[in-house]
């Protein structure tokens, strides 16, 4: 129950905050027209599993002619530096120290290309890197990633992403090293879990959720996202 209500406070924050500080950066660089900006949560907070100490693993992506400029206001940007910038100041309304403590730590590895790839990616950066370069442990992820931020003509757009790329079928062979492989790292960085771990010892809560994802896109289907 707890864990729930901490989700729902994450969610929250999240999206007021968020709206605020789009308010403030529109005052500097305008706004990008038919522009759309949206957050995709992994992880707990895609579970409601969120504690006191647990950071949110966030990816950024818009949706917007990306040879046009923020219109509007004191100084323009080109799209792709106007979201980058945005999301980092996004990440720091979380992020920064105050008198009492940081609102939330963030991780934002998720997104294409990890720490190499730009804060905020395109839909179509998104799209093309889930389809085309992500590994397997990436789909796993994405088997626990919802959208916590957006409107709807964007969340339809990744919604719809995220069900093909989990729909689609998979060499079988190639799934089950791939997982076992990401599993076997996992543990290696935890040798020493005793038996009460119940998180990651043999047979723990981290082998289940492997289990689950793996079983999720050894058995596709397109009913992704319906009951969420």
């Amino acid at each position: 129950v707890a864990a729930e209500y901490l989700t729902s406070i994450a969610e929250a924050v999240i999206t007021n905050i968020v709206p605020r500080v789009r308010q403030e950066f529109v005052k500097q660089y305008g706004e990008v027209p038919a522009g759309a900006y949206a957050i995709l949560g992994y992880g707990k907070i895609d579970s409601h599993e969120l504690t006191p100490t647990s950071d949110l693993d966030l990816v950024a992506i818009y949706d917007a002619d990306l040879d046009s400029y923020s219109a509007g206001g004191p100084k323009s940007l080109p799209i792709s530096a106007y979201y980058i910038r945005l999301t980092q100041r996004i990440a720091s309304a979380f992020t920064s120290l105050t008198r009492e403590g940081r609102l939330y730590s963030l991780d934002m590895r998720l997104r294409p290309s990890g720490d190499k790839g730009p804060l905020a990616s395109s839909l179509e950066s998104f799209r093309k890197y889930q389809n085309d370069d992500a590994w397997t442990w990436e789909h796993m992820a994405l088997c626990r990633a919802r959208l916590v931020f957006g409107d709807q003509g964007i969340r339809r757009k990744i919604e719809n992403i995220i069900r093909m790329v989990l729909s689609r079928s998979r060499n079988l062979e190639k799934l089950v090293c791939d997982v076992f492989d990401m599993r076997v790292r996992m543990r290696s960085k935890h040798e020493n879990c005793g038996p009460w771990d119940i998180k990651r010892r043999a047979g723990g809560l981290i082998d289940g959720e492997f289990i689950f994802q793996f079983l999720l896109l050894k058995y596709p289907s397109t009913e992704w996202g319906n009951s969420r």
